[in-house]
């Protein structure tokens, strides 16, 4: 879990490159503002409080690079 994925200039690239370098597996990413409802360990729903802000999915795929995916977010109080 990486958190402040978006708040933070250096956080972004540190963690991509953590995950490319395998110091740290991947796992998901979120930005400021959002977050993750999981149930049994599975993502539930990602709701954010600012548009633009979600989770990201973040893992090495067969090739050996490194894939970032925006998970859909749903904005409270709207």
């Amino acid at each position: 879990m990486c958190p402040h994925y978006d708040g933070e200039p250096e956080r972004r690239p540190g963690y991509l490159a953590a995950v490319n370098d395998r110091a740290l597996p991947g796992g998901w990413a979120v930005d400021d503002g959002a977050a993750g409802v999981f149930a049994d360990g599975r993502l539930v729903e990602v709701v954010t409080r600012r548009p633009g802000a979600t989770l990201h999915r973040v893992s090495v795929g067969g090739d050996g690079s490194v894939a970032e995916v925006a998970q859909p977010a749903r904005q409270l109080g709207r």
